[in-house]
């Protein structure tokens, strides 16, 4: 048993090591319901792995062998990586099929993906979130602005909030409508409608 005070026993040895890429690892994602776990690198590519037995699936290449410097995956089979070389959203699915590219008007620090899959989410130096279509990346709304760049996003749906987190050290709450966000094409929100935690 374990003792009050002490750490239950954690297995310490990794799993897999997925050595697939040619410079360093930028970010890593995953999706369980996918069996996915996704990983960008400098190198510009986008590499799919099984997230059970580590199984290499396939590679994606940034469009112009650029850096990629940001991911994430939805359990809708998309994957959105950044490149702050281009400073553009490159939208593609799990089979490595293209889907969308954008202009990511700022330089992107916080990448997600709504619980749905259906909204693409980006914060960055310009201190806003910007709410994207999964499907498209077209713009559909902007949270901010805040004291000071986006650090890091979380969106925790069933709450409906939107997490941010700062430069500057503070936590921001939005309040988080999904079911508005795809439906309408929403002004940006105001600072009365949002939260310093």
């Amino acid at each position: 048993g374990v003792v009050a005070g002490e750490l239950p026993p954690v297995e310490t040895v990794p799993f897999h090591a997925l050595c697939v890429h040619a410079a360093p690892v930028t970010c890593v994602a995953a999706c369980d319901s996918l069996d996915v776990v996704v990983s960008a690198s400098e190198d510009g590519t986008v590499c799919i792995h099984t997230l059970s037995d580590g199984r290499f699936v396939r590679s994606i290449a940034h469009p112009k062998g650029l850096a990629v410097h940001s991911c994430a995956v939805s359990w809708r089979g998309s994957v959105v990586f950044f490149s702050e070389e281009d400073t553009r959203l490159h939208l593609f699915d799990v089979n490595g099929n293209f889907l969308s590219a954008a202009a990511a008007e700022d330089a992107v620090t916080a990448l997600a993906v709504s619980p749905s899959g259906a909204l693409v989410l980006t914060g960055g130096r310009n201190r806003m979130v910007v709410v994207r279509s999964a499907a498209s990346l077209n713009v559909l709304a902007r949270f901010g602005e805040v004291w000071s760049g986006i650090t890091s996003l979380c969106v925790h749906a069933p709450g409906g909030i939107l997490y941010a987190g700062t430069e500057d050290g503070k936590v921001v709450e939005f309040p988080y409508d999904e079911r508005k966000l795809i439906s309408a094409d929403l002004p940006m929100t105001s600072r009365e409608d949002w939260v310093e935690v």
